[in-house]
């Protein structure tokens, strides 16, 4: 809008300069059309003879575009020099009580504003003509020297303008920019609540977000301790049951100890995700990706110390996940303890940064074995809680929902495909600090 105004302005301008100068330039006609008629007085044989004739030397230089000249009907009576032996034509009758301007051509067909008036001088029969003239090119060259000036400084004024819009904009939305960062702040685990200093208007808003972090924090601690309770006082019922029960025998002491095993299996994978739940409210959690493998390989390799299988890790050096330790160790150890409990000799740890303008900071981690793998039918199966391919394997059958489960609740990724080395791979995706 402050384009559109501007060039408005322009032309506006330029339209009232150029009526401002043809009103001086008429003006100065008329002067000199009023000074003619002073100059002028009868001969008494019916001509006209000036007193003294206009001053300006440009009525002397032939065709300057300059003219006056005073007549009587079709018959020229005297001229200025400048008009050399051309005559200036009028249609119509000029008027006798003032001047108007008229536009006419010159002896070079030039453009012409001119000013007539018919005047009976004393002692003479008929009206006598006073014409002066005046280039028109003298009205254009000034108006086109206006126009440029005022393209100039409006060009100027407009891009002032739109610096001074600009950093009002910035400086009006700066205290959104703080709101942002504060908002980035939690998201990436660095602030509980947004911190900062706010204007007056932002601050109500800030209020109100805080007070709702506040009692979503609440709900999901009471949520996760209730959770935790409930599981917690079924485990020694159970555990009662089963001690009672250890001496049944038959198909029904087999049906019940594998409901026991069941319901155990649910109460664990319960409270695996009520911790979760309240893992991922820590402030500003960083944990080297390289520092937890490393003590799972050493935990693992000596767990498995008679399988003599080899791990070897590679990229990880500079990886840093944004959230939970334990959160961490809980993926990766059902992820690594999986493959080794299927692995031939082999298993490949191998991780890379990732950087996605949409997504922010990622890092992929893939853990890949020797082993006999999973069929592509059964690889979306095996995520469900409980789902076994080998129920002579030791286990509860929920080691990859737990994964499952703990990469969904950071927004990562989670997949399974055939790895290089025969056996099952695993990529994941998780937000990197």
């Amino acid at each position: 809008w402050v384009v559109f105004a501007l060039i408005i302005a322009w032309y506006l301008l330029i339209w009232l300069f150029q009526d401002h100068i043809e009103a001086r330039f008429d003006a100065r006609l008329n002067d000199q059309v009023a000074e003619m008629v002073a100059a002028s007085e009868s001969d008494g044989q019916g001509g006209v003879r000036l007193t003294w004739e206009p001053t300006d030397p440009r009525y002397a230089l032939p065709h300057s575009g300059w003219y006056w000249q005073i007549s009587e009907g079709s018959q020229v009576i005297v001229a200025s020099r400048s008009m050399w032996t051309d005559r200036l034509n009028l249609s119509g009758a000029l008027p006798a009580d003032k001047s108007e301007a008229l536009l006419i051509t010159g002896p070079n067909k030039e453009p012409l504003r001119a000013l007539g008036r018919a005047i009976r001088l004393p002692g003479s029969e008929n009206p006598l003509s006073f014409i002066v003239a005046g280039p028109v090119a003298d009205i254009d060259s000034d108006v086109a020297e206006f126009s440029g000036d005022a393209r100039l400084v409006l060009t100027a004024l407009g891009m002032l303008l739109l610096i001074i819009i600009a950093l009002q904009i910035s400086y009006g939305l700066k205290p959104l920019g703080n709101l942002h960062l504060a908002l980035s702040e939690i998201r990436a685990g660095k602030s509980r609540l947004m911190r900062g200093e706010f204007p007056g208007e932002v601050e109500p808003i800030v209020r109100e977000l805080n007070a709702l972090l506040e009692h979503n924090s609440g709900l999901l601690e009471r949520a996760r301790t209730q959770a935790g309770n409930l599981a917690h006082a079924l485990k020694n019922p159970l555990l009662i049951i089963q001690n009672e029960t250890t001496n049944v025998q038959g198909p029904r002491g087999q049906l019940v100890h594998q409901q026991l095993k069941t319901v155990n299996s649910i109460i664990d994978h319960q409270l695996s995700k009520a911790r979760l739940a309240g893992s991922t409210n820590l402030i500003g959690a960083q944990t080297s990706v390289q520092s937890v493998i490393g003590d799972l390989i050493y935990t693992l390799e000596i767990l498995y110390q008679d399988r003599n299988i080899s791990l070897t890790q590679a990229g990880l050096e500079n990886l840093l996940f944004r959230g939970d330790r334990q959160d961490l160790e809980e993926l990766l150890g059902n992820l690594i303890d999986n493959a080794c409990k299927w692995a031939n000799g082999t298993i490949k740890i191998a991780g890379e940064s990732l950087d996605y303008p949409d997504s922010g900071r990622l890092f992929r981690l893939t853990i890949e074995d020797d082993g006999p793998g999973i069929p592509a039918a059964e690889m979306l199966a095996v995520l469900q809680r409980g789902h076994r391919l080998d129920e002579q394997t030791p286990g509860s059958g929920i080691g990859l929902n737990v994964a499952r489960d703990i990469v969904k609740l950071y927004s990562g990724k989670l997949d399974l495909d055939t790895s290089s080395i025969g056996g099952l791979r695993v990529r994941l995706i998780l937000p990197a600090a």
